[in-house]
């Protein structure tokens, strides 16, 4: 009796863990064809670049529309056929395969005119994503690790593929970056993956992360350099600086300030691959470190020249990215809207002299910060942007007078420290409108190569433009060749031309228009772990600026034209987001 009840004991968990092992198998068939669908979509997306690259044409706007169709056609039929381990991600997948990585591997490798080397690469990038997570998608549907032979063959082809392209000879300066590009593929591959929870465990430390923090820190050495038609370096680009505009701009770097923090949720660990997504002010308790749209990105931002500006950062669409833990790699794509006020000099001296404000010893003629006694600061060189004191007041802006926190704590200069409590605006100088700033950073290096268009040579952000003067499209129409703004017009005039694809001047930051490429370093920080100590990385970035069609703001930034920045700081995985802290200051409350 007792081997008859102990078969039977055996019997049913036999058929219990068939059961269980049925029904997992069932969600990996789902979660399966949802990988597959994904890797699909990258690859008809990259084809589709691929042919307009071979044509020299505009992005086929139909083909595009199908293979969002047969994206999503897939996953409802996966769907329609639980059970699945997620549902109702199609979205989000469909978000991460367009922006991160279809958007990043397209402008990485274009070159304008096209060619068909990279044509060929597009085409062989595309077929790479397809392929990865294609072995990807079997391994899930048999509830096994994807067959390291076939990946190991996938990437095999496609470096075989990227060598047959620069055979082709009109790659231009568009070569060895093989590993780059599969580098951002094995990341979508991962990233999938995680989205739709297959796995393997998150190794990122215990517990498993759910904050991403970088905190920028004083910027010290050079990042980045700027480079003529022979390659050799024309300027060197400083850590922590902001440059902007084209070849005969005005406007020195500006200094990215210390101690502004961004946090992103880290949505999905897989090993020690994490999805970076958006957190919101509700998550970390403050409007000043989140990474939603309407975000506040840094403290105000000033900015010298003959016409000095201050600029609100503000986050333009929620972040998405991803990082690995295990070297401290980072990409995050983190859209901003720079809203420009331009506000000249808020404390210009009087009968030639400076003179102290605030403090206790307030309208004292002064050189220095010394006579400036109870935290007031001299007016030396220019304060674009209202000035948080040692007083703990603001001075200048609509704020003045109110007390405010500090927004940096070790940037050195006289137009330092700003503050969030202390905004520019009148009566002290006026809104001149919002740019947006496709922010795309990386640890990786950042590059941006100038061509050379029939009204304009090297040209790295072109807007649709008057063929003869600095007249361009409003609002700003970014282009890539003249065939994208054939017809336009209003260059001013109603019936004006605005058929140029052009920057106001070519070049880059003040070469007098001998650059040809930029190029911006990141480093990653190294293995990193949840409650780990911060470790220090550089985030790099190079972007395009459009115009603020302010005449003299455009004229003396020759804006449009290239912008790049870089951001030496410290990351660290968090549990939970650093505790806000409320300081009182005179009568106001501020959350820093």
């Amino acid at each position: 009796m007792l081997k008859r009840s102990g078969s039977l004991a055996i019997a049913i968990i036999a058929l219990v863990t068939l059961a269980a092992g049925s029904a997992y198998a069932q969600t990996g068939k789902c979660q399966g064809a949802k990988m597959k669908a994904a890797g699909k979509k990258a690859g008809c997306l990259l084809k589709v670049h691929s042919k307009a690259a071979a044509k020299a044409l505009p992005l086929d706007t139909t083909k595009i529309t199908g293979c969002e169709t047969k994206f999503s056609n897939a996953f409802t039929k996966a769907e329609s056929k639980p059970p699945c381990a997620t549902t109702g991600d199609a979205g989000a997948i469909e978000s991460a395969v367009e922006r991160l990585f279809v958007n990043d591997v397209a402008a990485e490798l274009a070159l304008s005119p096209p060619s068909k080397c990279q044509a060929g690469k597009l085409k062989s990038a595309g077929k790479l994503g397809s392929c990865l997570l294609g072995v990807e998608a079997k391994g899930i549907a048999k509830s096994l690790p994807p067959d390291a032979t076939k990946l190991a063959t996938c990437k095999t082809k496609f470096s075989a593929g990227f060598t047959k392209a620069e055979t082709a000879g009109d790659c231009g300066p568009a070569t060895g970056d093989t590993a780059v590009i599969q580098a951002k593929l094995v990341a979508l591959e991962d990233d999938v993956a995680c989205e739709l929870d297959a796995g393997p465990a998150c190794a990122c430390g215990t517990p498993d992360p759910a904050f991403l923090s970088f905190t920028t820190s004083l910027g010290t050495g050079n990042c980045g350099n700027t480079f003529n038609d022979s390659g050799s370096p024309l300027v060197s680009l400083g850590c922590n600086n902001l440059y902007t505009g084209g070849g005969s701009a005005a406007v020195p770097p500006s200094t990215v300030p210390d101690y502004g923090n961004t946090l992103t949720r880290t949505s999905c660990c897989r090993s020690k691959f994490l999805t970076l997504s958006v957190a919101t002010s509700t998550d970390t308790g403050s409007n000043r470190n989140c990474s939603n749209t309407g975000c506040l990105y840094g403290p105000p931002l000033p900015i010298t020249s003959v016409t000095s500006v201050c600029v609100i950062n503000t986050v333009a669409q929620p972040a998405a990215g991803y990082a690995y833990c295990d070297t401290g790699s980072e990409t995050l794509d983190i859209p901003l809207t720079s809203n420009v006020y331009l506000t000249f000099d808020l404390f210009p001296q009087t009968g030639g002299m400076d003179h102290c404000v605030g403090g206790n010893n307030s309208g004292a003629v002064c050189t220095d910060n010394t006579p400036c006694t109870g935290g007031g600061f001299c007016s030396t060189g220019t304060q674009p942007c209202p000035i948080c004191a040692g007083d703990g007041l603001c001075h200048g802006g609509p704020n003045n007078g109110n007390g405010c926190t500090p927004g940096t704590l070790l940037v050195m200069g006289p137009q330092w420290p700003t503050s969030q409590d202390c905004p520019p605006g009148p009566p002290d100088g006026f809104f001149v409108g919002s740019l947006p700033i496709p922010y795309l950073l990386t640890t990786g290096t950042a590059t941006k190569t100038s061509v050379n268009q029939p009204s304009q040579n090297r040209v790295f952000c072109g807007f649709c433009s008057d063929p003869m003067s600095a007249t361009f499209k409003n609002p700003a129409v970014a282009c890539a060749s003249d065939a994208e703004c054939a017809g336009l017009t209003g260059c001013p005039g109603v019936s004006d031309p605005c058929t140029a694809c052009k920057q106001r001047s070519g070049g880059a930051f003040m070469t007098g228009g001998g650059a040809r490429t930029i190029t911006e370093n990141g480093v990653p920080a190294g293995p990193i772990a949840t409650g780990g100590a911060p470790a220090s990385q550089t985030l790099a970035s190079v972007f395009c600026v459009p115009p603020t069609f302010n005449g003299s703001i455009d004229s003396s930034g020759d804006l449009p034209g290239p912008g790049a920045a870089s951001l030496q700081g410290q990351i660290q995985l968090l549990v939970l987001p650093p505790t806000t802290t409320t300081t009182t200051t005179s009568s106001t409350t501020t959350t820093t």
